[in-house]
């Protein structure tokens, strides 16, 4: 219904062919267990099934587009081997990033020509730790991808709960998801702490800095790093602290939005952000050249229209 929606609001059908893949996700009761089957390995195998399906069928270039618990499953299909850091299967059905050459960290991995291109993975309100991202789904998804757009808002109440329910699990010791777990602890965090989303903490998708994490920023080459030119219009300073991750992320924190007080599903209803995600898939563009986003800092992006509220 949501995805029938936001094709009659936009133009899309005329340019791309919509595929919908439904996984048993629940609702707030069943909402830790609905996360647990995200990463299950029959999930995955259902996933890989209709990449194969696809690529068999003649389809050669994919757009993904995902909503709140749904990049769970998204993500847990793309994400690495924990163990020697080889690609899944499902990454496998996609050629290699070519301008990243070496830097895919794959050095003498063949590319086959029949392979499907992945164009954009765009996430909406996306409900995964930002922990896990930056220490290493990015590098998964990066690796086959170079347009990877982030909408987020920073007043997201269902992250927020969500966040708060998550940590709370794993201060109780409840095993969380694999793709969760962080691959490079640095150090014990001692008692309850929130597992911050990063559809809701939208200005912490970087590498950290002097002081944090160096074995994640020892990680990243410089081609995974945010190349956009309106670095001039951010301190000297602040980008040479900061390395942002190379991704689009959309601020949406002052767009109407559906469900009040919520600012979770604006997506289906929203004109100016309908048409931004139409221009992202029809095009190609990325934000910064897109004409309806004014740069906020580092990889953050600001929609150019008076504020709701």
């Amino acid at each position: 219904e949501t995805l029938g929606q936001f094709m009659a609001m936009t133009s899309l059908s005329e340019h791309v062919y919509p595929i919908c893949f439904s996984w048993p996700c629940g609702q707030i009761f069943s909402y830790l267990q609905s996360a647990d089957i995200s990463d299950s390995d029959r999930n995955k195998e259902y996933f890989l099934e209709l990449m194969r399906g696809l690529s068999s069928a003649g389809i050669r270039r994919v757009h993904f587009m995902s909503h709140s618990m749904g990049v769970q499953t998204l993500l847990s299909a793309f994400a690495d081997n924990p163990n020697d850091g080889s690609r899944s299967d499902v990454s496998r059905c996609f050629r290699l990033d070519s301008s990243l050459g070496n830097g895919s960290g794959l050095v003498g991995e063949e590319e086959e020509e029949d392979l499907m291109i992945c164009k954009s993975i765009t996430m909406l309100n996306p409900d995964f730790p930002v922990e896990s991202f930056v220490d290493h789904i990015f590098l998964s998804i990066r690796r086959v991808c170079n347009h990877i757009t982030i909408v987020g808002d920073r007043n997201d109440q269902a992250l927020f709960w969500s966040q708060l329910v998550t940590g709370g699990s794993r201060y109780m010791g409840k095993k969380q998801p694999k793709v969760f777990e962080k691959r490079r602890e640095d150090t014990e965090k001692v008692g309850f702490q929130l597992q911050l989303r990063i559809g809701r903490s939208i200005d912490l998708l970087r590498v950290p800095g002097d002081g944090e994490s160096v074995k994640t920023k020892n990680r990243y080459d410089k081609k995974f790093y945010f190349k956009a030119d309106p670095e001039v219009l951010t301190s000297r300073d602040e980008m040479e602290y900061y390395n942002w991750l190379d991704v689009d992320v959309l601020d949406t924190t002052n767009l109407d939005t559906n469900i009040a007080n919520l600012r979770h599903n604006a997506f289906p209803v929203n004109p100016i952000l309908l048409k931004d995600i139409e221009e992202l898939i029809v095009t190609g563009r990325r934000a910064v050249d897109r004409s309806t986003l004014l740069f906020r800092e580092g990889n953050i992006f600001g929609y150019c229209h008076a504020p709701s509220h």
